[in-house]
């Protein structure tokens, strides 16, 4: 599995500021060194971009733990979610 830095990411964290622009609320997603990446009109989409390192990082750790503790039936909670869990991270680009 692909590092955060490894996919091309700025480092982490990353944070998100909500400032009204002609009438609308624009979410501004920052870098650690207080950098905007860019803006989205929805702040709450903002928030949930800016975790997405850490939630990326947080998956893909959990996943690796569940990996250490497998076997599970296919028909299983843990088995769905650990295929869920890689399919997220397949489509994050993360899986090698």
């Amino acid at each position: 599995m692909k590092t955060v830095e490894q996919l091309g990411i700025s480092q982490t964290p990353w944070h998100a500021i909500v400032k009204p622009i002609a009438k609308k609320d624009i979410g501004w997603v920052y870098d650690k060194n207080d950098r905007a990446i860019f803006g989205v009109l929805i702040h709450s989409h903002a928030r949930l971009i800016a975790a997405a390192p850490d939630l990326y990082e947080a998956l893909a750790a959990l996943l690796n733990c569940a990996e250490k503790e497998a076997p599970f039936t296919t028909e299983s909670g843990m088995s769905i979610a650990m295929d869920m869990a890689r399919k997220a991270i397949e489509k994050a680009g993360g899986a090698e």
